[in-house]
């Protein structure tokens, strides 16, 4: 994966990154709660912290982790599609707004 800042990619991956108080601090919302709670982002550090996930790390682990919770949510939209259908409408909202 390539060198991103971690601002940049939570902006293209509908996370929504606000600046907070500090230049360099910002929150987002946390890729693994659907909006129930943010994560924080150090555009000076290129790292992230969420603290109710228990995740930290770099912009690459920040993307690396996105890319697992993507390959488990299609596998679920996928297991749905082949039983007849989109069973919750979680999933397809999920799926609708993240691509």
């Amino acid at each position: 994966m390539e060198d991103i800042d971690i601002v940049k990619f939570a902006k293209q991956k509908g996370l929504m990154p606000e600046r907070n108080f500090f230049r360099t601090k910002w929150t987002a919302i946390c890729p693994n709660s659907v909006g129930k709670h943010r994560l924080f982002l150090s555009s000076s550090k290129q790292t992230f912290k969420c603290s109710q996930c228990n995740r930290k790390g770099t912009t690459k682990e920040l993307q690396s982790w996105i890319w697992k919770l993507d390959q488990e949510q299609l596998s679920q939209f996928m297991k749905e599609l082949q039983t007849g259908g989109i069973q919750t409408q979680e999933t397809y909202n999920w799926w609708m707004n993240r691509y």
